[in-house]
């Protein structure tokens, strides 16, 4: 029934997978007995108090499940190669970011102990899954198609009431000779050879085998577990935190979580025994196998030594961010071309409780060259000041100069056909915006837009020098982007 309803909404069908359209709304109608499950699904939000629910998958593009059912969502500014290429390179990038710093250590620690800083990145892994309805659709999903895991029992029944039987029945019916009956002169029975056997006795009751299904199985004993433990993490941080705004958080997980213990479906199944780690049920089962990920996940205690968050952000596919981090990327790549590797991450000061996506992280390079994803300006009077208000650029590169102001943008005014190409052209407020960084933050010597399309254009305040000034630099993912790394040849030396 809610495939049929995505199915009439959707823009095309391929290989059975329903695809819709990236930053686009689709509305869907929903009958009154649906309309509880249609409201734990995540993209879905409900129209007032009607039964109109308005789909959006935003910036999110790429494969989805969503109660069961395959979607696809498609992008206009990037084809699924490209996408899958995003998440390749970054990937790979932010698992080994640390490079050589440090010895050989790489981005990720197992910790120790489960601090407030691991608590608090696993409670925030968590949250964004209960923020954003995985969890909850994950249960839903489950509860719809539960797994059964079929037995057979023994059980003693009536004669006539045993439909088939073999050599196993017969081997019950000579071991139980307290069930065999003597046969009353003239009964039809003692015709048959199963009678004359038995010397005119026969059973009047039979051991058979029956066959049924368990919903109390370990898989869905592990769902329950799970759950659980994920209270039970939230117990400790709330014990451990006096920050307001972390408890309301807490707060409101925690009766999350309770809310789907509470569900029929759950006060069936027992306590856990064992895990099943090599369950197929728990890696490829709809459901179950979103519920392992989140928990293998959390249970690795994998401490992100404060670089940003790749991991959660490849989940949840946000194509205009995972541009801004690979753009990010590009330009490390860029300068340590120039100039030669990194000598060492520059972390901020940050509390333990400070989310996971860290602004100001940087990376440090010779002859005084940094990198910053994200850095901080805020008004005063000083060098690297804004005129101002606070200002956060996506990306800065610090030279003995100056430094220069790079910002993503995941998008394209148009795309301009030629007789020999199609290619995308950049939107002019974005360019807006570069002349915004540009006058207001003292030391900045240019400011350009990242974008992925094929137009590269420099507007230079002096005429010998193609560096100072605004601008728009093609950043195209399937692309060499020449033009980037010669301007960052440029801005280094």
């Amino acid at each position: 029934m809610i495939e049929a309803i995505f199915k009439k909404a959707c823009e095309e069908v391929e290989d059975g997978i329903l695809v819709f359209k990236e930053n686009s709304d689709y509305y869907l109608l929903f009958p009154d007995d649906l309309m509880d499950q249609a409201e734990q699904l995540p993209h879905l939000n409900r129209c007032g108090e009607t039964s109109l629910f308005c789909l959006n998958f935003g910036n999110h593009v790429g494969l989805f499940s969503l109660a069961g059912i395959q979607i696809k969502v498609k992008s206009k500014k990037i084809t699924e190669l490209q996408f899958m290429q995003l998440l390749d390179e970054i990937g790979d990038f932010f698992a080994n970011l640390p490079f050589s710093y440090r010895g050989a250590s790489f981005g990720f620690r197992k910790g120790r102990e489960i601090g407030s800083d691991v608590l608090y990145q696993n409670f925030m892994y968590l949250y964004s899954h209960l923020k954003s309805k995985r969890i909850q659709g994950a249960v839903y999903q489950i509860i719809n198609n539960p797994y059964l895991k079929y037995e057979r029992e023994r059980v003693l029944k009536r004669t006539e009431q045993v439909r088939r039987g073999g050599y196993g029945t017969i081997k019950e019916i000579v071991n139980h000779p307290e069930h065999l009956v003597q046969l009353a002169a003239g009964s039809e029975l003692q015709n048959t050879q199963l009678a004359k056997k038995l010397r005119g006795r026969f059973p009047d009751r039979v051991y058979s085998k029956r066959l049924f299904s368990q919903v109390d199985n370990p898989e869905n004993q592990f769902c329950k577990f799970v759950l659980q433990t994920w209270q039970d993490l939230i117990r400790c941080l709330n014990e451990r935190t006096t920050n307001v705004l972390i408890k309301e958080r807490i707060e409101w997980a925690f009766k999350e979580l309770n809310r789907l213990l509470r569900l029929e479906f759950f006060q069936g199944i027992s306590q856990l025994k064992f895990i099943p780690f090599s369950s197929q049920v728990l890696q490829k089962r709809g459901g179950y196998k979103e519920l392992f990920a989140i928990y293998n996940r959390l249970s690795q205690l994998l401490e992100i030594d404060r670089i940003l968050d790749w991991q959660s952000l490849i989940e949840l596919k946000d194509a205009a961010k995972l541009y801004e981090y690979w753009t990010f990327i590009k330009l490390s790549k860029a300068v340590e071309n120039a100039i030669g590797k990194p000598i060492d991450l520059i972390e901020p000061r940050t509390t333990s409780f400070e989310a996971q996506l860290t602004h100001g992280l940087g990376i440090e390079y010779p002859e005084n060259v940094n990198l910053y994803y994200n850095k901080t300006y805020r008004h005063g009077r000083s060098f690297g000041q804004s005129y101002s208000v606070t200002l956060i650029p996506d990306l800065v590169l610090e030279t003995d100069a100056g430094f220069y102001i790079f910002d993503a943008k995941f998008r394209l005014d148009q795309l301009v056909e030629s007789e020999s190409e199609i290619y995308g052209v950049f939107k002019n407020e974005d360019i807006y915006k570069m002349h915004t960084y540009r006058d207001a933050i003292r030391g900045c010597l240019g400011a350009y837009v990242l974008y992925p399309g094929t137009e590269t254009r420099i507007f230079s305040i002096h005429n010998d020098s193609k560096l100072n000034g605004v601008g728009a630099i093609a950043c195209a993912i399937d692309s060499p982007n020449d033009d980037l790394k010669e301007m960052v040849q440029n801005m280094v030396e």
